[in-house]
């Protein structure tokens, strides 16, 4: 899609940052450029460039690079052409409108879908970020805008899950653009911020730079309390996961993916019996052979690492599993009208599994704006991520989880084994927690 760039700068510094911004946020639009000077005084410049403007210094400048979408064949260069306004309010935009038509009033002469939103812009009385927001509730489609209106010395930055990025100087300098890599220069060490999927963030500017005004605001679905499918492998850290989401009041659906662990049809038995406990439903998910012969826990000898050496080093490592059981699962929580997904990962096990680090969880979460429908909005849960082994058994215990129904054995024995690391995480945490482990096991780990 296209890109947009702009700033207010008064340095040569700054306005290099502008400059080289400019240039590289063509890679992101080669069917036409346009930007508009909006000078402190009232006066206004708008440029149709062929190639790359000697921007000015001093003044606030929106620019935009079109890649003209299939659907809009028909316009006109002159016609699909921005920043574009109306009322002395200036818009630049990158995305597709869907519903253009139901919101356009024709005061924009220009004949693409981006002019729905500075007609939608233009009669608020003042450009606040909650009523941007709110009026983007209207739009169905994508964006990231910026939106300016030099008479209140505002501008506004907006999206949903089109990029868009800003830096603003010590001196108040700022310049935006559609990826950060275009903002990154030897002239520019400040930091470069995101405007996170569906905010709003409002800049006041003046002729001594710009001041953010007030917190982004966010417009997208409710993500409170709801519908959470818990990925749960049968273990204590997803059936307490589960236990904590189901007592705070979210309808909760076990969700099982088998992967062709040794333990899987175990596994499978105590998600069933966790759910009959909680009174909750369950389904199960088939990876097939994803996973075959790729682990010490899929591979068709049973040669797994015990015990404390276990406990120390992933041995039973499942390339990206988490990764991989996370992606099924927000798919089939999005299919089925579920708000969020959690998982049981956690703190002890974040030491030797790269994906129980709750930076995981935190990145993760800031991809799925851009992997699922903006209807949607599946969001991650981590209920247990910032607990050790032992304060899950304590906490567990605790609030009731149905731990005695539970399976952590690597192995899919009549009873676990005992020696295995799962089993000897399993049984120390209980030690630590000073509670008596419900499980019977095979051998119990002594020391």
């Amino acid at each position: 899609m296209c890109s947009i760039v702009g700033g207010l700068v008064f340095s040569e510094r700054m306005h290099n940052v502008l400059m080289r911004a400019w240039c590289e946020a063509a890679s992101r639009g080669r069917d036409g450029s346009g930007y508009v000077q909006l000078a402190m005084d009232g006066e206004v410049h708008l440029d149709f460039p062929e190639w790359c403007p000697s921007l000015p210094a001093g003044e606030l400048v929106l620019g935009h690079h079109r890649a003209a979408p299939t659907n809009e064949n028909r316009a006109t260069p002159e016609k699909a052409r921005q920043p574009m306004e109306v009322d002395g309010t200036w818009l630049i935009h990158n995305g597709t409108v869907a519903n253009d038509h139901d919101l356009r009033t024709y005061q924009c002469p220009q004949q693409v879908d981006s002019a729905a939103l500075v007609e939608l812009l233009a009669p608020l009385r003042h450009l606040t970020a909650p009523g941007v927001a709110e009026a983007l509730s209207s739009v169905q489609g994508s964006y990231a805008l910026a939106v300016a209106r030099p008479e209140e010395g505002a501008l506004v930055l907006a999206a949903n899950w089109k990029p868009l990025y800003y830096t603003v100087s010590d001196s108040g300098e700022m310049v935006f653009a559609s990826e950060a890599s275009m903002l990154e220069s030897e002239d520019n060490n400040w930091r470069i911020r995101s405007v996170g999927p569906y905010e709003v963030q409002k800049f006041a500017y003046t002729g001594r730079g710009v001041q953010p005004v007030g917190y982004p605001v966010g417009t997208a679905p409710y993500t409170g309390v709801g519908r959470v499918a818990v990925v749960h492998s049968g273990g204590m850290d997803s059936t307490v996961a589960a236990t904590f989401l189901h007592r705070q009041g979210y309808g909760v659906t076990l969700v099982h993916v088998r992967y062709g662990c040794h333990a899987q049809e175990r596994e499978l038995e105590a998600v069933k019996g966790v759910a009959d406990y909680l009174g909750v439903d369950y389904c199960v998910l088939d990876l097939g052979t994803v996973f075959e012969g790729v682990s010490a826990l899929t591979r068709p000898v049973d040669a797994l690492a015990g015990g404390v050496e276990s406990s120390e080093w992933a041995h039973e490592w499942v390339p990206a599993r988490n990764l991989v059981l996370m992606a099924h699962v927000v798919a089939w929580a999005e299919a089925n009208g579920y708000d969020h997904v959690a998982l049981g990962t956690n703190l002890e096990e974040a030491g030797n599994h790269p994906d129980n680090e709750p930076e995981f969880i935190n990145r993760m979460n800031a991809a799925l704006p851009y992997a699922t429908h903006p209807e949607s909005c599946v969001t991650l849960l981590n209920p247990v991520g910032r607990y050790m082994k032992h304060e899950i058994a304590y906490y567990g215990e605790k609030e009731g989880a149905p731990l005695h129904l539970s399976w952590s054995c690597y192995h899919g024995r009549e009873k676990p084994c005992g020696q295995c690391g799962s089993c000897y995480k399993r049984q120390q945490a209980y030690r630590m927690a000073g509670m008596v482990d419900p499980q019977e096991y095979e051998q119990p780990w002594e020391g």
